[in-house]
């Protein structure tokens, strides 16, 4: 059913005009709708003056609509697309180039377009609904509802986009991890990197809505403030929350099927990676071994030499021919002792590097990821939710009486 409903959609898609394709395609809509935006208010404060200062003196409004800008210029800011992104896996040998890439990139086009145009035109009539309940003037509701159309145009294209690793897996596209490799995410850090991208620009209006839950629980109090909190408050709480899980979806699904493929490897990896620690196990003990009985045999050497200067120093009759044959003798065993100490000496530089080596194999095995993100980008990525989340918790901390029996009044 879903997908004739899709296949329809796409037919009446595939016929509409290049410029709105291109529109929704190459991300030119928030230059068109900024145009377009700042020319409305212009026209605004000259012919609807009291209107428009009424507009301005609403921090909330005005603030929430500069967080709608500031989310459609981060989605329109210059960053790889998803065909750069196959790209560089293809560049790094994660993926074979073949035929098949070629039919992927064209199914991930046809669902953008497709998913652009629903989304954009869902979210365009949902934001003329949303001002026509509030009885916001026809002119707000056409300007937001264009707007609307543009950030559902950028939700369509950002789901579309996160169907590519299904896409890899339903056309059997095999994934080359590569343990140990140098972007610490074993090669698979520009799927890491597309998709922290979309997770931040959910972040964008999560971190309004944290802001304004934590103005109207613990900011000054004044009769504005207080309208807002009694209006307010429980809305943005819910939709602060929301907003995060959407960003822990919009970052961790589109990995999924990375993960899987990590996971596994991983799974595979623990054998080699036991083989690798008893070798550095065994070459250790060898080091150990080595330098036991170098040890030994310097002790050895120096009691025989001990020895030879007890004898020639007691036996006077010795002439000195016979004195001079033991001096030859004793450099030959003395050179025979330093080419000895030398080959040892090559040895155990030999195991060292293989130590250095193995135990470095070991590190990269033993720490491989199951996820395509480095550690930088784990940390940013929770961090940044702790963060928002707090201002929620202080909230409900205070609905609980929490605070009130931790610090008093």
């Amino acid at each position: 059913m879903f997908y004739s409903i899709y296949t329809t959609i796409k037919a009446r898609v595939d016929k509409l005009p290049d410029w709105l394709v291109a529109f929704n395609k190459r991300y030119i809509g928030f230059r068109i709708f900024l145009s377009v935006f700042a020319a409305w208010a212009m026209l605004e404060f000259i012919f609807k003056k009291d209107e428009f200062l009424a507009f301005v003196e609403d921090f909330m409004l005005i603030s929430g609509v500069l967080t709608f800008l500031l989310a459609l210029a981060y989605l329109s800011s210059p960053s790889a697309t998803i065909n750069e992104v196959i790209q560089r896996l293809r560049n790094r040998n994660v993926i074979t180039a073949d035929e098949r890439i070629a039919e992927v990139k064209s199914i991930l086009a046809g669902r953008t377009a497709v998913l652009s145009f629903i989304l954009g035109v869902l979210a365009g009539t949902s934001m003329y609904f949303v001002f026509q309940q509030a009885n916001a003037p026809r002119d707000w509701c056409i300007i937001f509802t264009f707007g609307g159309y543009v950030v559902g145009s950028y939700v369509g294209a950002m789901v579309a986009d996160a169907t590519l690793g299904s896409l890899f897996k339903s056309k059997g596209i095999d994934i080359n991890v590569m343990p140990g490799h140098i972007d610490s995410a074993c090669g698979l850090k520009p799927i890491g990197d597309y998709y922290f991208f979309h997770a931040k620009a959910l972040a964008i209006p999560a971190s309004f809505f944290a802001a304004w839950v934590m103005i109207m629980t613990v900011g000054v109090q004044s009769p504005t403030i207080a309208q807002y909190e009694a209006q307010w408050l429980e809305l943005h709480s819910w939709l602060l929350v929301s907003f995060i899980f959407l960003e822990f979806l919009a970052f961790l699904v589109p990995m999924w099927t990375f993960h899987q493929v990590m996971a596994r490897q991983k799974k595979h990896l623990f054998k080699r990676c036991d083989r690798v620690s008893y070798e550095i196990v065994r070459l250790k003990n060898e080091l150990i071994k080595d330098s036991q009985n170098a040890n030994d045999n310097k002790e050895a050497r120096e009691e025989d030499t001990r020895d030879d200067d007890d004898t020639r120093d007691d036996d006077d009759t010795r002439d000195d021919n016979d004195t001079r044959d033991d001096n030859d003798t004793r450099d030959d065993n003395d050179t025979r002792d330093d080419n000895d100490t030398r080959d040892d000496n090559v040895t155990r530089d030999h195991k060292l590097k293989q130590i250095d080596l193995l135990t470095e194999r070991y590190t990269a095995l033993d720490r491989f990821p199951t996820w395509p993100i480095d550690p930088t980008m784990s940390r940013k990525f929770t961090l940044g939710n702790l963060i928002l989340i707090v201002p929620y918790l202080v909230q409900l901390m205070i609905d609980m009486d929490i605070v009130k029996s931790l610090f008093g009044s």
